[in-house]
């Protein structure tokens, strides 16, 4: 389940630097949530076409399917993982678009997914993604 933020002001790195955010309706800058959210499905895609231990450095035109696109304005995609003592493994994307007129800030959809022992992804619970965002 996808979370859509604005991100009022973000320094540092995308999880774990300092940021002011707020959640917004769902009905505004839908346009630029839905090309967020497409980013996000190609990402998910590229994830499980490899098992994570095979994840080799990707390059930009391997990744150019999952940057966000809208109006001319380029956004970014970020991902951090981390394991569980049961060798569950939850990967969190943020893609971001920022604002034309303030590059400090912009909308962000993040997203989690679990990839499980027996190799099968499911979108992580709303309470693990929202620790994360």
């Amino acid at each position: 389940m996808a979370v859509r933020v604005v991100v009022y002001f973000n320094l540092g790195p995308a999880f774990g630097g300092f940021r002011l955010a707020g959640r917004v309706r769902t009905d505004a800058h839908a346009a630029e949530f839905q090309e967020l959210e497409r980013a996000l499905e190609a990402a998910h895609r590229l994830l499980r076409a490899d098992d994570p231990n095979d994840w080799p450095p990707l390059t930009d035109a391997e990744m150019a399917p999952t940057i966000p696109r809208y109006r001319g304005r380029r956004g970014r995609m970020d991902f951090v993982e981390a394991e569980s003592p049961e060798g569950v493994l939850m990967v969190v994307a943020r893609a971001l678009l920022p604002f034309p007129w303030w590059p400090l800030g912009g909308l962000a959809v993040y997203e989690a997914w679990q990839r499980d022992t027996d190799g099968s992804w499911a979108p992580a619970p709303r309470e693990e993604l929202a620790q994360k965002w």
